[in-house]
């Protein structure tokens, strides 16, 4: 029996199959939708895994990084503490070694004190003993008057003296001075005392220790019945062109004259003492002097013979300093010029002395030590002149 297919059964089935096809594709891509699902969370987990241990290691590395900080801070700390003690510790110990000074000095001020106590209860003992002979009546005393032998002291800063003056300085009664207050006192130092000055034209606000008391100390000793007067008239920088003649009693040659003659009432002038040189040494261009090196021999003997003459002492005796040493060469370049002039002087009653061998204070200035020495060679060298000169 021959069966006969409908055209629609065939469609019939070819739809069945078609929809067969289509269920199995469609649960097929469920299935392949929940694998990617799962596929996709996986991978979300990991990521969340990555991103946590990711995290975990930056917060690891700023831990470290925080803890490195605090241990170098920490370091630092330490080391600032440990300056702090150090610098506590040495304020410390600054604060015990003032103390101790203190108390040194303390100690040092005491015996200073009791040791000026004891020389001030000696002056005073001396003070009384001048009382009885008049010297806080009359300076110098009456039976001195007309008696005392003068000196004149002329030049520039190592004659006035630049020396250190000693705080304690024990007094010769038998030497006065004629101040630069035109007034006598008792001989002290500084001789060139600038107190009370009246010839602004040798004001020495610097003046220290010179050689003109040790002089007359030295003097006196050789013979005890002696007085001494002296009469400062240098000047600091004097050159020797200031030295010459001239009448003004705004000159140093005038003032020193016109000193002279007012002083002279209180006794015979036996000398004249001469320091000056340094001055005239000085390269030119460093001056606005007129220094006159290679003219000094010159011009001090013509200063010399003018000075006698206005005195009318012509044999007046002269003991002058040769310039010694100095420490700036360069400056003082006429040095060894002067020098060599001052030893080619050629006047009667006129002497030298040579101090080079001596300790300078400074670059030109002679020390304290060295003026006690030189006021004895002074000495020396005023005895040494001829008999007809004194």
């Amino acid at each position: 029996m021959d069966f006969e297919i409908k055209p629609t059964t065939i469609l019939g089935i070819a739809i069945l199959l078609v929809g067969i096809f289509l269920a199995t594709q469609f649960y097929a891509l469920i299935e392949r939708q929940e694998e990617i699902e799962a596929i996709a969370k996986s991978v979300r987990s990991e990521t969340g895994k990555m991103t946590l241990v990711a995290r975990n290691v930056t917060v690891t590395a700023k831990w470290e990084s925080t803890a490195t900080i605090e241990t170098e801070l920490t370091a630092e700390a330490e080391s600032i503490l440990g300056q702090q003690a150090t610098n506590t510790a040495q304020i410390e110990a600054t604060n015990v070694a003032a103390a101790q000074a203190t108390a040194d000095a303390r100690n040092t001020a005491t015996s200073e004190y009791q040791t000026t106590a004891t020389i001030e209860a000696q002056r005073t003992a001396i003070a009384k003993e001048a009382v009885t002979i008049g010297l806080q009546e009359d300076i110098p005393p009456p039976k001195y008057q007309g008696d005392l032998t003068l000196f004149i002291l002329a030049g520039q800063s190592n004659m006035s003296g630049a020396g250190i003056v000693p705080p304690i300085v024990e007094d010769n009664l038998n030497v006065f001075t004629f101040g630069n207050d035109y007034h006598w006192h008792v001989a002290k130092e500084p001789i060139d005392n600038p107190f009370g000055q009246i010839d602004a034209v040798s004001l020495d606000t610097n003046a220290g220790f010179g050689p003109s008391l040790e002089f007359a100390t030295s003097l006196w000793q050789t013979d005890e019945s002696m007085k001494i007067g002296l009469i400062p008239c240098a000047e600091w920088t004097s050159s020797i062109n200031e030295w010459q003649r001239n009448l003004s009693e705004k000159s140093l040659y005038g003032s020193c004259l016109r000193r002279t003659l007012t002083a002279s009432p209180m006794g015979d002038i036996a000398g004249l003492l001469f320091w000056q040189g340094e001055t005239d040494s000085i390269v030119f261009s460093q001056t606005n002097k007129i220094v006159l090196p290679n003219e000094w021999a010159e011009y001090f003997s013509t200063f010399i013979t003018d000075f006698r003459s206005d005195l009318d002492i012509p044999n007046l005796p002269v003991v002058f300093v040769q310039i010694g040493t100095n420490t700036d060469p360069e400056f003082f370049e006429n040095w060894q010029i002067v020098q060599a002039q001052q030893e080619s002087v050629q006047l009667s009653c006129v002497t030298m002395i040579n101090v080079a061998d001596l300790e300078l204070q400074d670059t030109v200035n002679y020390s304290t030590e060295s003026q006690h020495i030189i006021g004895q060679r002074l000495a020396d060298a005023f005895l040494s002149l001829p008999e007809s000169c004194q």
